[in-house]
């Protein structure tokens, strides 16, 4: 279950990467996908069953965000 999550975490990841603006440069986007790489990786740490789906899930985006 822990490997399909955070599969799931690294997949929302990418997909917010690839609607990012093209005027970025490669900093910004790894910074990006790092953010969201992290985030997903502490929101997993957070809740039980479906909570810690969608604490994964809000890590990736408020990563990616940050």
């Amino acid at each position: 279950m822990k490997l399909r999550t955070m599969t799931i975490a690294a997949v929302m990841g990418l997909a917010l990467a690839g609607c990012q603006n093209t005027s970025m440069g490669p900093k910004q986007t790894f910074g990006g996908l790092t953010g969201a790489v992290a985030g997903g990786v502490i929101g997993n740490q957070f809740g039980k069953g479906d909570g810690k789906t969608a604490a994964t899930v809000a890590g990736v985006l408020i990563g990616a965000l940050a």
